[in-house]
């Protein structure tokens, strides 16, 4: 990749002591990275780099968050934050890249925000009338899941699977069944009584 071509080019420089230094090798290294159309090493004249964070961690003695950018010495960002996947370089295309990500939750949590307090959907409406119904099955009867889902049907309808009952076959008496309604966030439950 080219980011591994800038590190074996400023290696290289390094060693052959090319022009002035590190610092003509710091300037090869940006314009190998910017022929690649991504720049990705920008050092400053101070041997900083620019660090956009991509875990939440703590440097500098300070929480720092996802999308933050801070200015870090090369090595540091070389050695720890980039190997570790902690941090990438903040070249102005993943910048983009993090606002456009900002952009999308942002959208995604408005969304999600009108769909809880907006109306009820009509899977949560079949939810709603299901909710604390009490049915009465014959003891018995061959397929307990089918005599809940027939003691339902003037409710709502209601399919075999959706019934989850707490054990294979109920005993006499009072228990709590779950309706799984699909799509809706929670499921119903049913009082059925076994007599």
């Amino acid at each position: 990749t080219w980011g591994h071509l800038s590190c074996c080019s400023l290696r290289f420089m390094l060693r052959c002591g090319a022009g002035a230094g590190a610092t003509s090798a710091r300037r090869a290294v940006a314009l190998v990275g910017q022929a690649a159309g991504q720049a990705r090493t920008i050092y400053r004249g101070d041997g900083t780099v620019e660090a956009l964070i991509l875990e939440p961690l703590v440097l500098f003695a300070r929480q720092r968050v996802r999308g933050d950018i801070v200015s870090v010495k090369g090595g540091t960002m070389r050695n720890f934050l980039y190997p570790k996947r902690l941090a990438n370089y903040a070249t102005p295309l993943n910048k983009a890249l993090m606002a456009r990500e900002k952009e999308i939750l942002r959208v995604a949590k408005t969304f999600a925000a009108a769909r809880a307090a907006g109306p009820a959907g009509p899977r949560d409406r079949v939810v709603k009338a299901l909710e604390g119904v009490a049915v009465t099955i014959d003891a018995g009867a061959e397929s307990q899941v089918f005599a809940i889902c027939d003691a339902l049907q003037g409710v709502a309808p209601v399919v075999p699977s959706a019934v989850k009952m707490p054990s294979a076959r109920l005993n006499a008496g009072s228990h709590t069944v779950s309706i799984a309604v699909e799509g809706a966030a929670t499921p119903a439950t049913v009082k059925v009584t076994v007599a």
